[in-house]
């Protein structure tokens, strides 16, 4: 899927294993690289004498750490290859380096896998996608709620980050799984009790004044029971109320009939619905419907299937 998440985890701190460092030594990702690569990738983020760059693989967990060393840097030469370097050692999996990173990166996957589980809305406001189609901050509102549901995990997230802070070496969050996991989908989507759902877009944040991380939810899409997506304009509700078969099965029933008033604005005439203006025997169940529009009057009919 298409990787649209901002992620804005900005650095992630490892063990002392790596020994003294400089507040100029950096880490950098090259997934899959060949060495070759590594080496262009160290020189790109190489700018002073003295550096040591880490240039870090991650393969399925299996880390690969090239370490480098600056020995000199061209401050007038432009584009990459600007620094003389040396290799100083290849960190390979079971290496003390590699180990800590392994750690570090069991950890946070299991964190960032809990967190982007689906789960029930369970709260009386929003029974139904219906209903939420029709909050205009429903994303801001979700953003709030999933914290709390997934409060635990974040606090343990938090726990990881702090803990880690107080070692060595800067490192580039994308050097983790976890960046993979909250890439992984350009959406979330949770359900409600009535059956149906909501997909949302979502950014990684991280709150200024407290330095705890949540998820920011955008750009709500509202789906009944049958995956299909809730019209909100007259002529697409037109044609999903006369082509969606049984309405009964679409989502709760209630939310359904006051989300159709809603789109419909002006007095709607239900027949067949609990109401039956003709003088026959009114009914609670649902029925294939259709809609007609006269005078500016709307009738929604459901007929016996």
């Amino acid at each position: 899927m298409l990787r649209i998440i901002l992620i804005t985890l900005l650095t992630l701190i490892t063990s002392n294993v790596y020994g003294k460092t400089s507040n100029w030594d950096v880490m950098v990702p090259c997934h899959g690289c060949s060495d070759y690569k590594k080496e262009l990738e160290a020189l790109n983020a190489a700018f002073r004498v003295g550096q040591t760059i880490y240039v870090v693989d991650n393969q399925n967990g299996q880390f690969y750490v090239n370490e480098y060393y600056v020995n000199s840097v061209d401050p007038d030469s432009y584009g990459a290859a600007n620094a003389n370097m040396r290799l100083m050692t290849k960190h390979a999996p079971g290496s003390p380096v590699s180990q800590d990173f392994a750690h570090h990166d069991a950890i946070l996957t299991e964190l960032t896998n809990n967190i982007t589980q689906p789960f029930t809305i369970n709260v009386s406001e929003f029974p139904s996608a219906f209903v939420g189609i029709n909050t205009a901050d429903f994303a801001n509102w979700f953003t709030d709620y999933h914290y709390e549901k997934k409060k635990q995990d974040f606090d343990l997230l938090d726990a990881e980050m702090a803990a880690a802070q107080t070692l060595t070496i800067g490192v580039n969050v994308k050097v983790f799984s976890m960046s993979y996991t909250f890439t992984s989908t350009n959406y979330l989507e949770y359900s409600f009790p009535d059956g149906t759902s909501v997909q949302m877009k979502f950014e990684v944040m991280k709150n200024v004044t407290t330095g705890k991380y949540y998820l920011q939810f955008k750009d709500p899409k509202f789906l009944d029971s049958k995956s299909k997506a809730i019209p909100t304009s007259k002529n697409t509700l037109t044609y999903y109320i006369s082509n969606g078969g049984n309405l009964a099965e679409r989502g709760d029933t209630g939310s359904i009939r006051a989300h159709i008033e809603a789109v419909y604005t002006a007095p709607v005439l239900w027949i067949g619905w609990g109401e039956d203006s003709g003088g026959g025997t009114p009914t609670t169940v649902i029925r294939d419907c259709y809609v007609e529009i006269k005078d500016g009057k709307t009738t929604i009919v459901c007929n016996p299937s």
